[in-house]
């Protein structure tokens, strides 16, 4: 007789760190998929709030793409907007992509030409946010996510090192803005 179940989906509250996360699920054998929640798990806390939403999508895909063996789900992908667990989504209710949304268009796009990664992630926190990099094939990865209260604070001596750190991942454009962008650099360079 065969085992019904041979893996286990987990959830990860919107409160919990998702790289960090699935960087230890990845090590569990019995481990499949994962569900990621982009809002808090009351019916009172509304999540509305579209760059902290971007931001956690950017990096719940970037640790999809550094354990390939994890299925990532996101929860939620429209707006809901009526009555209780109001929150953005990947998209309005129209369709039409928020910058979640974007962000993974934009990175799926960015990371299809890479390699798989070859090396364990390297994270730095700092006052002005947090860069997670890895290797893959010869070249490093690296994306950024800003803390959502150290943008455009001009006293801030880290502000220079964060100017130019690659792809915008919820506009597309080649200079970095103040949400999740991505840089590819060559090793060595």
């Amino acid at each position: 007789r065969r085992a019904a179940f041979t893996a286990t989906m987990t959830r990860i509250p919107a409160g919990s760190d998702a790289f960090e996360a699935m960087r230890a699920l990845d090590s569990e054998r019995e481990v499949a998929a994962v569900t990621v929640c982009l809002a808090g798990s009351g019916p009172d806390s509304a999540e509305r709030d579209d760059d902290r939403i971007a931001a956690r999508v950017a990096e719940t895909c970037f640790a999809a793409w550094c354990f390939p063996r994890l299925d990532a789900w996101l929860d939620t992908l429209l707006d809901f907007d009526r009555g209780y667990y109001v929150r953005n989504g990947l998209a309005d209710r129209a369709g039409a992509p928020r910058a979640a949304g974007l962000v993974v268009r934009h990175l799926h796009a960015v990371l299809a030409g890479l390699g798989p990664v070859s090396a364990a992630p390297v994270i730095e926190d700092g006052q002005r946010g947090r860069r997670i990099s890895v290797l893959a094939g010869s070249s490093r990865v690296t994306l950024r996510l800003a803390r959502s209260d150290s943008a455009g604070r001009p006293d801030d001596p880290a502000q220079e090192q964060w100017a130019d750190l690659g792809v915008d991942l919820a506009g597309g454009s080649a200079t970095g803005g103040t949400g999740p962008s991505l840089k590819i650099e060559p090793i060595g360079a």
